[in-house]
Order: structure tokens, then sequence, then C-alpha cells
């Protein structure tokens, strides 16, 4: 469709001229197909962002109907999985400010099936009210099973009357939104006036390289640290404080009219930061040429042996990662089978090859696996290891000559 793409103006500063510092292809997976993956820089403010990119409504069938967008991916919710540890780190951040008052109530929009309100429950805000808000039916179904009071919509199209909340979560969100301008509008509007929003997007500044892409048709606005303070300020949060950065790779902030009212806390500063995003932008491009170059030499000499050698193997991971990685490598001339823990897609096929179970490994003879992964390898690895025992050979994207004795990338 030569009219999926748009061009829209920042969503800082609304001005519409603007220089292109990246362009990349995603493979997807869907049908969408090969897109366009174009960021650039605002010409006016210093703001990155997705420009041209794919139309707001097709964005939004893509979240709804694909099984390999980030909403619908499976999330290993035992306490070692990568997404409750992350959320428990979330949890501490946020608890630090709520724990200022005896109770309130709170919401989390993008909750999904609940995780982070389950860490933020075991933080001991025992008198808080915590509620979530969520456009997924089975996530909705889930939450509300664990006792939250949830709501299935988009934010924007929620029924709750307007300051109803005392504090507004957004984690993972608003680099997802085409108007985070108006979405933190209306966070305002649910917010009481003494309310406190916390808020966590990727940071910029900090792409890491990755055979899917750091930058994707997903992710479609770029926020550092100044950017989302000025963005929060300008939505009616005067005092913003930076909150703990995960590894220098995640911003998070929390913004309210006046920070004392929730402790001994003082506004930071944030200096423009436009330039050294800009150089950022720029690096990653050159960085990733040569980082997908490397895995893909190494990744070969791995599968070849395989191949050279008969081995039965699998690819684990029915997902973006993979749909990426075959636009280098033809990973079903080297791999028999396809492994996924989301029994959703087990019985499926993705990109013509069926999806089986892990628990299936020992009954299909496989003897040695490709993880297709970079978030989740380490709880893929444990899994393999529990079903297939430790002398499985495991080959992972990010140091394929990683082995089954436990060795991690």
């Amino acid at each position: 469709m030569l009219d999926r793409y748009e061009e829209p103006g920042c969503s800082i500063c609304g001005a519409s001229e603007y220089q292109v510092l990246y362009r990349g292809s995603q493979s997807t997976g869907s049908s969408l197909g090969d897109v366009t993956v174009s960021v650039a820089q605002c010409g006016a403010c210093g703001f990155i962002y997705n420009s041209p990119r794919i139309r707001v409504d097709l964005l939004a069938q893509y979240y709804y109907t694909s099984s390999v967008a980030s909403g619908q991916v499976y999330r290993d919710e035992s306490a070692q999985g990568y997404y409750p540890r992350l959320n428990a780190e979330r949890a501490r951040s946020l608890s630090a400010f709520l724990s200022a008052r005896q109770a309130g109530r709170l919401l989390d929009i993008g909750c999904g099936s609940g995780g982070f309100l389950d860490a933020l429950r075991g933080c001991g805000l025992d008198k808080w009210e915590l509620c979530g808000l969520d456009p997924s039916a089975t996530a909705c179904e889930k939450a509300r099973a664990k006792g939250y009071r949830v709501e299935q919509a988009c934010l924007g199209d929620e029924d709750f009357p307007p300051r109803t909340f005392d504090g507004i979560s957004l984690v993972s969100v608003l680099e997802h939104l085409p108007d985070p301008r108006a979405a933190l509008a209306r966070v305002r509007k649910l917010l009481k006036p003494d309310g406190i929003v916390f808020i966590e997007v990727p940071n910029v500044l900090q792409p890491d390289l990755s055979v899917s892409g750091y930058f994707s048709l997903e992710h479609i606005q770029h926020f550092t640290q100044a950017s989302l303070a000025r963005l929060m300020r300008d939505c009616g949060w005067e005092e913003t404080l930076s909150s703990q950065v995960q590894k220098g790779h995640a911003i998070r902030l929390v913004g309210t009219r006046r920070l004392s009212d929730w402790g001994d806390w003082h506004m930071s500063e944030f200096p423009d930061d436009a330039d050294e995003a800009g150089r950022a932008v720029r690096h990653y491009a050159i960085q990733e040429a040569r980082f997908l170059k490397h895995i893909n030499q190494q990744l070969r000499t791995t599968l070849d042996a395989w191949k050279r050698t008969g081995r039965t193997s699998a690819v684990y991971g029915a997902g973006i990662h993979t749909a990426s990685m075959m636009s280098h490598i033809d990973l079903w001339y080297y791999c028999d089978y396809l492994l996924d823990g989301d029994p959703r897609k087990q019985g499926t096929e993705f990109l013509g090859k069926k999806i089986f179970a892990p628990e299936e490994m020992l009954a299909l003879g496989i003897d040695c696996i490709l993880v297709s992964s970079q978030r989740f390898q380490e709880e893929i690895v444990r899994r393999i290891h529990e079903i297939a025992g430790p002398d499985i050979e495991i080959a992972i994207c990010y140091n394929p000559s990683a082995q089954a004795s436990g060795e991690q990338a």
C-alpha cells in the first residue's frame, strides 16, 4: 500500500520540519509485511520521533490482530521471569513516593494482566486501591481475576470520572502513542489536582543493539529526560523529578504540582540534550550495520556445524525477533522445528512453520536449540534446561557459541 505512511508533526512543539537520522527495514511477520522505519529529529526543538511512520489506523489494527505485536507477547509470570523482576524494581521506585500517603487510588494505564499492579501490591500499599486500564479483553480478564478493578478501553475512551485518582502510572506506554500530549492532557483530567504521575519510557540516548532493531514501527516517540520533563511540565506537572534509571536504558520520571506533598523531594533540572540525542541516533545507525554483520557471521558458523553434522535442531521463539532473523538467514534451511512457550501460538503456524510447545522437544528428538530472543533469553535457557537437562546444546543470538553448560550471553 503506497499510502500506508503518514508524516506527523513534532509531538513536543508541533513543528513540521524534520531531518531523517536513521532509516531501516523491519520484518513484522504480520499482514503489514516489511515496513520502513524512519527516525527523524524535529528541526525546531530537536525531539526525536518516527516520520514518515505507519498510519495510525494500520498501527492500531496491527496491535489488535498481530501475534507478534508487543501487547501480545507471552510473559513468564514466575518469580524468576524477566517481567516480574523488572516490575518489582519499578514498583520499589514508585512506592517510595506513594508511601507518603497512607491510602489512595492508583490507575495503571496499559496494565496488561496486572504484573505491575502485583508488584505494587507487594510493596506494602495495603490501603491503596489499585486499578487498571487496558484495551485487551484477555489481559483485563486476567487482571480482574486477581481482584483489581480494571476497565477495558483505550485512554480517552474510559469511563472514569475526572479527578478520580491520586496516582497514575504509564509504563512503556507513551512511546507507542501517536499523540502523547493529548494522552497526558487526559491523564491530567483523571488525576486529582495534587496527584502524582509515574512515567517510564525507553531512553533514546542509550539504544540497545538488537537483531530486531531498537527503532521499530511500534515505538514512534523517542524521549530523553529533558524532552519528557518538558512535555510533563507543559501538561500541568510543574515539578518533575528524575526517578531511578534502569541501567541507563529506561527513563523514569515522576511529576506533580508540588513534590513536597509526596515526601522530601526536590525538582530535578534537565539540561537540553537534543544535540546528544541526534548524535546517539546517528551513532546507532553506524553501529547497527556492524553488529548485524558480526551476528550473522557468528550465527552461520554454528548453524552450518549443526547442518553438516545432521543435528536435529529448533528455533525457540515465534515472534518479531525470529521474523527479523529470517531477513538475514534462512532459519528453516538450518532448523527442523519451531518452539514457543506461548500456549496461544502452539499448534499454529508462524512464517510457514508449525509451532511446538517446548515440552515436546524430547519427543521430537531435538538436541540443539537456537534461542531467538534478546530480552527473554535467560528465562528461555532456564526453561530448556528444566525440560531437556544440562546437556542439550544451546546457541544464543547474542553469543552464538554459548553452550548448554549454563553459560550466559
